[in-house]
Order: structure tokens, then C-alpha cells, then sequence
């Protein structure tokens, strides 16, 4: 999986933690070797997680929860980072499943609080984890991990074959583009090719540069968005009858037709009962740069100022001056209730190629695009090569205008296979004389139709 390849390197907080010893006395290396462990190094983040629960799975793509064998289990320190959990090589090629779970301790560092969403799930690669790289989790990667596994067998644009079981393969696939729809509906101004399950959604050691700073801070702000939204849908629209917690879980399912509108692939969603999907859509779409996050007086279009304070409490020494002064910004924008993985403005629920932002209409469903198809509403042609309006399945020299050479351009030539510059047609049917045996060529071996004896 593109996205899983490409882990950040761990932070510097935790690192590798090779424990290898010999026991007993004398010359030694009579006992073997301990196996090495590898520290599990990352953080959950709607606001960084403090003494939370982590757990290590093996990935089990048909698990209901997605749970295979549990490997592992830790938390999070004071200053929100893994503390205490390690994995062993042997799980070299393996995928892991990481879930960041609150209890009535764990706080948000920048509330104090217990977090709005208290659950989080992110897929890593073992080996990414083995070569130093972090865990990041947050609502966008849980809620990219639970569309993956809602749409890892269905069609386009996912890749899946409808036969009821997922394959390592169809996960592996739709998990790259699971990654893409959250983030061109709930990225706010995120592009769809970032790195949602490697970026680090805080100030690390490792985010050095101004271009790195500037993902931590649209990861951060995508975040702290998609919660003012699941939070505003709780509380506004849904009077309170509902959490947040409850709202953003239905969100991946809400996702499964392409459009946030209280559907699913399957049909209304119960949540949404009561409201309308214009309503719901309002609320999605909504400018949230000047709401506050809850719990904060910082409101969403300032996430700088909260990645900038919390480094008190995460103890990361990396320079945040351009956060501070204006250096590394943005500003969010609106959600978008429609995924458009590709981006070329129309919704991947109407795009015959939602991942080509060239195309968006097949007329003769003949697999090739409108734009690059010769012969858009003729599903037995697509190409024309010597452009004579001809189509290579049927032009008997695609490669030329006149394959004949008679000078009768073959679209024209009543017999493009045979030499008539005089278009000679003495039934006037519309095929030439020197085409028809019958109407004056030869009788020879070539053109001898026993149906046409007399």
C-alpha cells in the first residue's frame, strides 16, 4: 500500500531498542542470543493523547474489527508519546493494526479533558515500525481505515470483485483510495496525494523544514476541522441527541455512496433520520476557520498557535518560529460533501474515471474516455492512426489515408482494398466494380464464389 511505504522516520523521543544479552557466567556464548525489540514510537492526536491505551494487532481484513492476533500493548505518556511498547523482527512483512483507545484518565493535553473522539485506528506497515518509523493516528486515518474495509470489495473506484471476501490485495488497494476520498471531502484544503497515515499530525523533532512543518499543520488542521463538524452535526443539527463520537463513527459509512448525505451504499443512515441531506451538507461545508475548537479558545483557521504551545507539554526542543511568525500558515478550506479523488470537478459518483482527471464520460462504455476516444459513440472503435475517419478495427490500412494508392482517399474509396481510380460502381451499390468479381472483375482462384455462378 502506496501510503504505508513511505513512513516518516520515529521522532527521536522513543527509538530503536536493541536488547540483547547473554545470560549465566564463564567464556559466554553458550546461551543464545535474546530476541531484539523495536520500540513502537507515535502518537493519537484530536489533541495529543495522554495516558491512552495502545494496542498492536496483526491486520485481519476480514475481521469485523479488522483484529487479528494481538501482539502488543502500552499507552501514552504525560507527554502524549507511546511509552513502553515494543514489537519483535519476526514480524518483518507483516501489516499491523494500531488502536489508541481513552479511559476516564486519558486527556487531551490541550483540554485536560477527555477527547471528543476517544477511539483511533491507523494501518502501518511492521517493517516501517522495525526501521524506526512512527504511528501517527487520528479521526482522518481511522476514518480512512474504516472506509477501506467497507469498500475494499466493491467496484470503481475501488478495486474490489464483489465476491464477499476481502483480499489482502483489494484492502492493500483500497486503502490508498480511501486515503483520497477523505481527503478531498474532509481534508480541508489538504491535497489528496498527502501522506494522511505518515504525516505527523504535531511538531516532531524529524519535522524540520518549512515544506515538512507545513503538512504537520494541514494534517493538524484537517483534524481539528473534521471534529468542529462531527461536534457541530452533534450539537446543531442533531440537538444534541447524538455525540460526536457517534456522528464521526458513521461518517466512513455515510462515505460508501461517494457524497456525505445521510445515505450509505445501502441506504439511509438511522443517525440521519431526522435531517435532511441539505441540512447535513450545510453543516459539512461549513467555514470553520473561525470556530473555536472545542475545549480551546484557539479557534481552527489558528491551529499554528496550538501546535506551538502544546511543545510545552510533548517536550519537542524543534524550532516552531515559523509557526510563530507566519513563515509556515494556511488557512482551511471548506469540506466537501462529494469525493472527487482525481479533482477535475465532478464527483466520483458521476466520473466513469474517477481517478483520471482527464476523463469523465464514456458515451459508448467502451472503457476508453470521451476525450482520448476517436470514435466516442462507436464501442467497437477508439482509434483512428491515420486520422482518415476510418477506425483501425475497420479500416483496412489504418496506417495510411489511400492504402490503395488509386488517389481515392479510403473514407471516399468504394473499393479501398483494390486500385480504381475510376470508382467504377455499375449496380450503383455503393461497393466498386474492381470489389465485385461479379460485375466485371476476373474469375480466378482469389475471387471464384461458387454463389455467384451462373
Amino acid at each position: 500500500m502506496t501510503a504505508l511505504r513511505h513512513s516518516l522516520m520515529a521522532f527521536g523521543l522513543l527509538g530503536v531498542m536493541g536488547l540483547t544479552a547473554c545470560g549465566g557466567g564463564g567464556s559466554g556464548g553458550d546461551n543464545p542470543e535474546e530476541v531484539q525489540s523495536v520500540s513502537v514510537t507515535g502518537v493519537a492526536v484530536k489533541g495529543p493523547l495522554a495516558q491512552a491505551s495502545v494496542a498492536v494487532y496483526r491486520l485481519d481484513v476480514n475481521a469485523s474489527d479488522l483484529k487479528g492476533a494481538l501482539i502488543a500493548e502500552g499507552q501514552t505518556a504525560d507527554t502524549s508519546f507511546i511509552d513502553s511498547l515494543s514489537i519483535t523482527p519476526d514480524l518483518a512483512g507483516q501489516v499491523l493494526l494500531v488502536e489508541f483507545s481513552s479511559s476516564t484518565s486519558t486527556t487531551d493535553i490541550n483540554t485536560g479533558v477527555t477527547p471528543l473522539i476517544r477511539r483511533f485506528k491507523t494501518v502501518i506497515d511492521a517493517d516501517t515500525v522495525l526501521s524506526g518509523g512512527s504511528v501517527y493516528a487520528s479521526p482522518l486515518t481511522s476514518l480512512a481505515v474504516s472506509l477501506a474495509q467497507l469498500q475494499a470489495d466493491t467496484a470503481s473506484p475501488y478495486a474490489g470483485n464483489g465476491d464477499g471476501i476481502i483480499s489482502a490485495a483489494e484492502f492493500d488497494s483500497a486503502l490508498d483510495i480511501a486515503v483520497q476520498q477523505v481527503l478531498s471531502t474532509l481534508g480541508f484544503g489538504w491535497k489528496t496525494s498527502a501522506d494522511l497515515l505518515n504525516t505527523p499530525p504535531l511538531v516532531t523533532s524529524e519535522a524540520a523544514s518549512d515544506d515538512e512543518l507545513q503538512q504537520v499543520l494541514l494534517c493538524r488542521q484537517a483534524i481539528e476541522s473534521v471534529t468542529v463538524v462531527a461536534n457541530d452535526i452533534a450539537t446543531q443539527l442533531l440537538a444534541g441527541n447524538a455525540t460526536a463520537e457517534q456522528v464521526f463513527d458513521v461518517l466512513a459509512l455515510d462515505l460508501t455512496n461517494g457524497i456525505i448525505d445521510g445515505r450509505s451504499s445501502s441506504g439511509a443512515i438511522e443517525l440521519f433520520s431526522s435531517v435532511s441531506s441539505d441540512d447535513l451538507q450545510a453543516v459539512v461545508e461549513e467555514d470553520v476557520s473561525s470556530k473555536l475548537i472545542p475545549g480551546t479558545n484557539v479557534t481552527v483557521g489558528n491551529v499554528e498557535a496550538l501546535l506551538v504551545s502544546e511543545t510545552a507539554t510533548t517536550l519537542v526542543t524543534q524550532s516552531t518560529t515559523p509557526l510563530s511568525d507566519g513563515t509556515v500558515s494556511s488557512e482551511p478550506e471548506a469540506a466537501n460533501a462529494e469525493a472527487d479523488i482525481d479533482g477535475d470537478g465532478v464527483a466520483d459518483s458521476e466520473d466513469a474515471f474517477p481517478q483520471d482527471a482527464t476523463e469523465t464520460t464514456d458515451s459508448d462504455s467502451d472503457g476508453v474516455g470521451d476525450n482520448s476516444d476517436a470514435f466516442p459513440h462507436d464501442s467497437t472503435e477508439t482509434i483512428d492512426s491515420d486520422s482518415d475517419g476510418l477506425g483501425d478495427n475497420s479500416d483496412p490500412y489504418p496506417n495510411s489515408v489511400d492504402g490503395d494508392a488509386d488517389g481515392i482517399d479510403d473514407p471516399l474509396d468504394n473499393c479501398p482494398t483494390l486500385a480504381n481510380a475510376d470508382q467504377a460502381d455499375d449496380d450503383q451499390n455503393g461497393t466498386g466494380d474492381a470489389c465485385e468479381p461479379s460485375s466485371g472483375g476476373s474469375w480466378d482462384n482469389f475471387n471464384w464464389d461458387e454463389a455467384n455462378w451462373q
